[in-house]
């Protein structure tokens, strides 16, 4: 949706339709304040989701294609239903510690699930007749799964649940695939195999930060950090380089990064916001942020010539709600408003989106 450039930050406000008779895809009128000014303008009510009281989707319905979906939720929170405009329609069902038991598709596909005393899946069958089971150890982790078309798995443990072995063959034809891990005294990986084909060694200071890491086919890459244990330098035999300075609180500052012959320089400010970018392709980004550390601004450009702007708008909650983009070269604008609704419990109700009319 591109319309001429309105320069100004406005406040939006509903007249003449109540929210209860607006339905997506209506036109609008809405009344803003801008420059001091009292304007109107007609929008679109592009887009609704909503929501309920536990955060999850239940609606959706958009202006642009006209697609539409809906989904319903147990007591627990778990998915039972979708369905969407298209026709598609989904089933589920859960045991009583909420594992998915069955779940089933308008287009015919379903699938059944068992569990053990744990949670621990250990039995799937498929509408396709495909079947597969699971055993755990005492602890709960995956040493065997196989599938009734010869597929087997094989997992071994160490003694602290760590994967040190796995071997994966399909009988449906003589190849197999065997992994090994080994870690040090701290759980940190410090080996890997993958049949005779490629291994991969990784070393680590005191503090616990992997400082290099080597692999068979010939790559090496090498990390440094400070006494806080922040990232100040990375390297790697692909040419990549990177580099980070901070400031005395452990704040990042600036950085830097180099591949391929591309380069770019990143400066921050003092809560670690971004606010300025340049690549050795001469182009940049400048940022500015609310007391939230929400962004408002961005400007870019290239050889220093100003190319486009974003403005945006958030509530007192932090969701958006206006957004607007001013292309220079072809002095046009996107706008979008934004409006929520919420529960009792501060989770977010309805969320409104409205678009110019072109």
């Amino acid at each position: 949706m591109k319309l001429k450039v309105c320069i100004a930050f406005v406040a939006a406000v509903f007249v003449a339709v109540p929210l209860c008779a607006q339905e997506v895809g209506d036109k609008i009128q809405k009344e803003f304040t801008v420059n001091g000014e009292k304007v109107t303008r007609m929008l679109e009510y592009a887009l609704l989701v909503e929501y309920n009281s536990n955060g999850n989707e239940t609606h959706y319905k958009t202006s642009d294609s006209g697609f539409e979906k809906w989904n319903e939720y147990d007591s627990n929170g778990n998915r039972i239903h979708y369905k969407d405009s298209y026709g598609n329609e989904v089933w589920w069902e859960y045991d009583s510690k909420g594992n998915e038991i069955h779940w089933k598709s308008s287009n015919g596909y379903e699938e059944w699930r068992e569990y053990n005393l744990n949670g621990k899946r250990i039995y799937i069958k498929t509408s396709s007749g495909d079947e597969t089971w699971y055993e755990y150890d005492a602890n709960g982790n995956l040493i065997y799964g196989k599938s009734n078309s010869g597929y087997e798995i094989w997992r071994e443990y160490d003694a602290n649940s760590r994967k040190i072995y796995s071997r994966e063959i399909h009988f449906k034809n003589s190849h197999g695939s065997e992994e090994w891990w080994k870690y040090d005294s701290n759980g940190r990986m410090t080996y890997y195999k993958i049949n005779d084909t490629y291994e991969e060694w990784c070393d680590y200071d005191s503090q616990g930060n992997m400082i290099h890491k080597k692999k068979s086919n010939g790559y090496e890459e090498w990390t440094d950090y400070d006494l806080n244990g922040n990232k100040i330098h990375y390297k790697d035999t692909d040419g990549c380089e990177k580099s980070w300075e901070y400031s005395s609180n452990g704040i990042i500052m600036k950085s830097y990064e180099k591949s391929d012959g591309y380069e770019k320089w990143s400066d921050y400010d003092s809560k670690g916001n971004m606010i300025y970018l340049k690549d050795s392709n001469n182009v940049e980004y400048c940022y500015k942020y609310n007391s939230n550390g929400l962004a408002v601004f961005q400007e870019t450009k290239f050889f220093s010539k100003t190319v486009s702007e974003m403005w945006c708008e958030y509530d007192s909650n932090g969701n958006l709600i206006y957004l607007k983009i001013y292309d220079v070269d072809s002095d046009e604008t996107d706008e979008v408003w934004c409006e929520f609704t919420y529960w009792e419990n501060g989770v977010v109700k309805t969320e409104r989106e409205f678009i110019p009319v072109e």
